[in-house]
């Protein structure tokens, strides 16, 4: 075996040991030391030429040099990113995989798809690769066409009756779904999906739904006869809190939580009840309702003949985030799972959370037939 050959692979495996997770300039200097101890010792011994030297010197910075300006900063990049799953999510599909039975169909927004079947190993209703599949089944009908169902909020259904079968959207359905204020109608489109002879079926509210409530809202309400053939998206408006501020003209200090330069929600306590302001250039107008938690549930308060209509719901009692719902969702059915954990529905009962991130409910089938 050559020296040079035995010079360039104790300065490859050198070079290879700056993966080690320490610092990069201790493992630089000790593997540079190593090195050149190492070719040291080899050329006293007679070993290896000068030229020999060189060449696993090269070696080593060669490595080196790829390590530190290819590979190093993807794999950083990569091993920065953490699981795709939370731990809250990889914990809840655990639960479901282990207390669900495996017929029990999982409803929620396409994106989690893949993830639910892969690991609760449970059918879902779309995922990923299923964004823009129909669902058909037989209907007990002889009537064929297209049929556009109006709903609450500009909601419309497309259905599409054939050969005794009907067709609708995966996406609208569960778009109409998460939207409409109609459980029932929730309920009726739900339970297309359900696998016949299994008795179970569960829909997800997580919070990633949250900031996509422009892309269900739009697809609820996509309408083919409209001119530009659009839907309307709606939002919910987090906040956080800013700072505390004198309202002089209420008497007391206010919570105030930016929008813009120039315009703030402001949360105000008096006489045990929280009120919200819409506050625009120092100019304040009242907000239609708050909802904020107690000790004993949430509290609702309502100024009717208020100026900004929505509503300015409170995470938790350290007032740190608000969330401002428009008109158009205060009563969706995700707005009360995910909000309200289900509070006042009949046909989808709150099973768990895990971290506040991820919402389960069971669809009840024996209630509405």
């Amino acid at each position: 075996m050559s020296g040079k050959f035995i010079a360039v692979i104790i300065g490859i495996v050198l070079g290879l040991m700056f993966f080690i997770p320490i610092d990069k300039f201790l493992v630089f200097g000790i593997t540079l030391i190593l090195l050149l101890i190492g070719l040291f010792v080899l050329f006293y011994t007679k070993k290896v030429n000068k030229y020999d030297v060189f060449a696993g010197v090269l070696g080593y910075f060669t490595i080196m040099i790829i390590l530190l300006f290819y590979l190093v900063p993807g794999y950083a990049i990569s091993a920065g990113q953490g699981t795709v799953l939370s731990e809250n999510w990889w914990e809840a599909l655990n639960w479901v995989k282990g207390n669900t039975e495996e017929c029990a169909v999982i409803a929620t927004y396409w994106d989690p798809g893949h993830f639910i079947v892969s690991v609760a190993e449970r059918p879902v209703v779309f995922d990923g690769a299923g964004q823009n599949v129909l669902y058909t089944r037989p209907v007990n009908t002889t009537d064929d066409g297209l049929v556009l169902d109006s709903h609450d909020k500009g909601i419309v259904q497309i259905k599409l009756y054939k050969d005794g079968n009907l067709t609708t959207a995966r996406i609208k359905d569960i778009g109409i779904t998460l939207f409409t204020d109609n459980e029932t109608l929730a309920y009726n489109l739900m339970k297309e999906y359900k696998k016949d002879g299994c008795n179970e079926m569960y829909f997800i509210a997580s919070a990633d739904l949250v900031y996509k409530s422009q892309w269900w809202t739009y697809f609820a309400t996509w309408d083919p006869i409209k001119i530009d053939k659009k839907g309307t998206m709606y939002n919910y408006i987090p906040i956080q809190l800013a700072r505390r501020k004198p309202l002089f003209s209420y008497n007391t200090v206010g919570y105030e939580y930016p929008v813009s330069d120039r315009q703030s929600f402001v949360i105000y306590e008096q006489n045990g009840t929280y009120r919200g302001l819409f506050m625009q250039d120092n100019q304040f107008v009242r907000v239609n309702k708050i909802v904020y938690p107690t000790q004993y549930g949430y509290v609702n308060y309502e100024e009717p003949d208020a100026e900004i209509k929505g509503t300015l719901f409170l995470a938790d009692s350290s007032m740190n985030m608000i969330f401002f719902f428009p008109p158009e969702l205060e009563n969706s059915m995700f707005t009360r799972m995910f909000f309200y954990n289900g509070q006042g529905l009949e046909n989808f009962e709150y099973v768990n959370t895990w971290g506040g991130e991820f919402k389960l409910f069971k669809i009840k089938f024996n209630q509405m037939q």
